[in-house]
């Protein structure tokens, strides 16, 4: 391996001295003055770059070449980062293993493999960042949104969106041609949005939503979700916040959804019988808070619900409505869980519902990117082998971030077979006797890190997780769908595949200014055409 290492350095070397002498050479046909400013020139990059590389040597590898300064290699990663997500973070895995450092300004460790990953989530020497909205309210939180305590959220959510489902059916119904087209991603945001947002905070709350001025709720989360990558990142000084448009449109937006929060919580979480908000108001006075230092903290979950389960929600109906027979097969499992037989049977969600569960679990694998950031506090070792036949163990310098990117393991890790790229609806059904389909199937669920893992893992995943299987059960029960592409515009709209289907897909292009912020949102619409099942 250090024999390898050397060469590759040696080789590219060599190809730096090649460029310097041809420049030389070509400056030695000019006058002696261009030939003089040629010459100081060039030893003066030979020398500044000299400084840190090849000669300094670190066993964790840093992006790009070395004869380009750091700096320039870290906006290079930048860029790539942004126009191409997957062909970026695939393009660290293969070339430097599973870990890489990328200068400033990420000025992070990535890990890429599963391995390093899990070492990443189990140590204790890397400690969580401040919260951005604050970290106070965890543990009151993370009881409450524990999976034993939804079923008010969940029928919330049922609530709404089954009306909202009905007024659809109510539309085909009524159309001279049995039909209607929708465009599927404004439909499911904002069915999903007014379900979501009335889960959590209940239907008082998304009264106030509709009626608040300047802007509605979602108006204001749309602004404030537009600014948020640019806002996490913290490469843009808040003295400079002001003079970029989306950055202060997104933090009046901020404001606005505070002050609402703020609001409602000073007015004690009216129309809430249980749930977290309504656990805020005797916390909140048990530690001696106000409810405008508590609105931030509630924020967070008003993000996070809306920004990740929505468009998840769209890429898995997609996929289900353009594999043959799949959402037969939920549509039969959904009937014979008997899920909305007699009203809405929450305890249902999570038992028969197999399949269903399978193409959930498979969409949060083909269709998320999670980035992790951890701080080392202290210097400290992480074990980034790639498997048991050859340890590696690299030092962490103190105040190192390190950043496990969960994206690649989701498309490389061995685990997933053949065509890991490929949606596959019942890549989570292990074949085989029962308890050996157990173990692999809790190895294939822990390695699906949609919702991040370890300690920053999402603690709404169970109410997300019950959303969209409640979704896409109301639509594979009531609805056949499918999917409008006009003649002569295949290339506005981004393919997948299918597991055991020659034809692609067809869904929405992705949004690449996100990059491990979770679901994967669209920069455009699609049409589909919907009709009421035969049966």
């Amino acid at each position: 391996m250090a024999s390898k290492s050397a060469l590759w350095k040696l080789s590219h070397s060599l190809g730096f001295v090649q460029h310097l002498s041809v420049a030389l050479h070509l400056a030695l046909m000019l006058d002696s003055y261009t030939t003089l400013f040629t010459i100081s020139s060039a030893a003066f990059v030979l020398a500044v770059s000299c400084l840190w590389a090849p000669w300094k040597t670190s066993p964790i590898p840093t992006y790009g070449v070395w004869y380009i300064p750091p700096f320039l290699r870290g906006l290079q990663a930048m860029m790539a980062l942004g126009s191409n997500e997957d062909e970026f973070l695939l393009g660290l895995y293969r070339k430097y293993g599973s870990i890489v450092y990328i200068p400033w300004p990420m000025q992070q460790y990535i890990l890429t493999t599963s391995r390093a990953i899990n070492a990443f989530y189990a140590s204790t020497d890397l400690h969580y960042p401040d919260a951005l909205f604050g970290d106070r309210f965890f543990p009151m939180h993370s009881r409450a949104m524990a999976k034993s305590r939804l079923r008010g959220p969940l029928h919330r959510f049922n609530d709404v969106f089954s009306e909202k489902v009905r007024q659809l059916e109510e539309q085909v119904h009524s159309s001279q041609a049995s039909y209607v087209d929708i465009p599927i991603v404004e439909w499911v945001m904002n069915a999903m949005f007014d379900s979501g947002l009335s889960a959590i905070y209940g239907p008082e709350f998304v009264r106030m939503a509709r009626e608040r001025k300047p802007s509605t709720i979602e108006q204001a989360h749309y602004s404030f979700d537009a600014a948020f990558p640019i806002l996490v990142a913290e490469m843009v000084p808040p003295a400079l916040h002001k003079f970029i448009k989306p950055l202060k449109d997104g933090l009046r937006a901020r404001a606005e959804l505070t002050a609402a929060l703020e609001e409602f919580l000073d007015m004690g979480a009216p129309g809430l019988d249980d749930g977290f908000p309504k656990e805020s108001v005797p916390w909140m006075e048990k530690e001696g808070l106000s409810p405008k230092e508590v609105a931030p903290m509630l924020l967070g979950d008003l993000w996070a619900s809306q920004t990740n389960a929505p468009p998840a929600c769209v890429a898995l109906l997609l996929r289900v409505f353009q594999t043959p027979g799949c959402a037969d097969k939920i549509a039969k499992e959904v009937s014979a869980a008997q899920l909305f037989s007699t009203g809405f049977n929450d305890t249902k969600l999570n038992d028969g519902l197999t399949f269903l569960n399978s193409c959930v679990n498979e969409t949060l694998r083909t269709e998320t990117s999670s980035f992790s950031i951890r701080v080392a506090k202290e210097t400290c070792s992480l074990d980034v082998s790639i498997d048991d036949t050859v340890q590696r163990i690299v030092p962490t310098p103190k105040n190192a971030r390190v950043c496990a990117v969960t994206r690649v393991p989701h498309l490389t890790d061995p685990l997933w077979g053949d065509d890991p790229s490929a949606w596959d609806p019942a890549r989570f059904i292990p074949t085989g006797d029962e308890e050996t389909s157990k173990v692999l199937l809790a190895k294939l669920l822990k390695e699906v890190r949609g919702f991040g893992g370890g300690v920053s893992k999402c603690e709404g995943r169970h109410l997300a997780l019950g959303e969209l299987k409640i979704a896409v059960a109301h639509f594979a029960t009531r609805f056949d769908i499918e999917i409008v592409i006009p003649p002569g515009t295949e290339e506005d709209y981004s393919r997948f595949k299918i597991k055991g289907q020659s034809k692609l897909g067809f869904a929405p292009k992705k949004l690449l200014t996100r990059p491990g912020l979770g679901a994967f949102h669209f920069t455009s619409d699609m049409i589909v055409r919907v009709r009421l099942c035969e049966s």
